[in-house]
């Protein structure tokens, strides 16, 4: 819940930084018929580098296909994708409470879901986006007071589902800069093609 409302007010503050359009020039209320080009993002998330006992980093592409090009509500500049795509992520966790344990492990997580998209100016779009898919884990590293156990990993495989609010802010036409918070990939960052 914590992540939710960090999540909530860096997409408030990110759009209090974009700007909103004038009211001559307004671009997200725009009822007009749009074209919107499918998209290739690449990212990495990254959670936990500040906690200390708990990492989990990786890096991930995700391709967006418009199926509403005019999204939902007919008054905004709004559109909705399916995305699908996959992550490979390293996780790691360690507890010192006088038992020094740790493991490690790798997971490949190939996911789909959808994104909607506003186009709040030019150059800065929001989203909201939700994602299932499954982890397959692989490479444990596990060591807990001096037991040591290294297996397939596949015992930590899993469900894995993404919410998350994010934006891309455009540096030209081609390319822009992707950031996404949410539940388990708490700080997405990429580039959006």
């Amino acid at each position: 819940m914590r992540r939710f409302f960090l999540a909530l007010a860096t997409l408030a503050t990110a759009l209090c930084i974009a700007g909103p359009a004038s009211a001559g020039d307004s671009f997200l209320v725009d009822s007009g018929t749009h074209s919107r080009a499918s998209t290739l993002d690449f990212y990495i998330p990254v959670d936990g580098l500040f906690i200390g006992t708990y990492t989990h980093f990786g890096v991930g592409v995700w391709y967006g296909y418009p199926i509403v090009a005019d999204g939902f509500i007919s008054a905004l500049n709004d559109a909705f994708y399916i995305e699908g795509g996959a992550a490979v992520e390293r996780y790691s966790w360690s507890v010192g409470w006088g038992s020094n344990c740790s493991e490690s492990w790798w997971r490949v997580s190939p996911m789909a879901g959808v994104r909607w998209d506003f186009n709040i100016t030019p150059k800065f779009t929001a989203f909201l986006n939700a994602k299932l898919g499954y982890g397959v884990g692989f490479g444990d590293n596990y060591d807990c007071g001096g037991v040591k156990y290294t297996g397939s990993g596949a015992s930590l495989s899993e469900v894995k589902y993404i919410t998350s609010v994010g934006g891309y802010y455009r540096f030209s036409d081609s390319w822009a800069l992707r950031f996404d918070l949410g539940n388990f990939d708490a700080v997405g960052i990429g580039t959006h093609l």
